[in-house]
């Protein structure tokens, strides 16, 4: 039987370089994802804060709101953040996905053409 190897170096630099990106991209997300998670308690204290203001002492209550409008522009800054670090995951993977795919290819070829060469032999 026929047997061969296949190497592609730059392939194989390609696909760890993404492999390496993605886990960069996966632990970004984490740490947005604790930012959230700090800003939003964040903003339950200001929220309390607020109250407690509008009930005794209403001239502290705009500073309050000025500092829960700033919180909520600082979410949505990291929303979108959020979002281009989850598009860029998801392009990684569909490139991570494409090279496999071709790998899987180039096999499927070489196994039709080993059992052709078979079948002649």
């Amino acid at each position: 039987m026929l047997q061969s190897k296949a190497n592609f170096p730059g392939e194989e630099k390609l696909i760890k370089e993404l492999i390496e990106k993605l886990s960069d991209i996966q632990d970004a997300r984490l740490r947005l994802g604790t930012d959230v998670a700090d800003r939003l308690g964040q903003i339950r204290t200001l929220i309390i804060k607020a109250e407690d203001a509008r009930l005794n002492d209403l001239e502290e209550l705009p500073q309050y709101y000025r500092e829960l409008d700033g919180l909520n522009k600082e979410l949505m800054n990291g929303y979108n953040v959020r979002l281009m670090n989850y598009n860029e995951g998801l392009e990684t993977v569909k490139n991570i996905n494409t090279i496999i795919q071709r790998a899987s290819r180039l096999r499927v070829i070489f196994c039709e053409f080993s059992a052709l060469i078979y079948m002649v032999l």
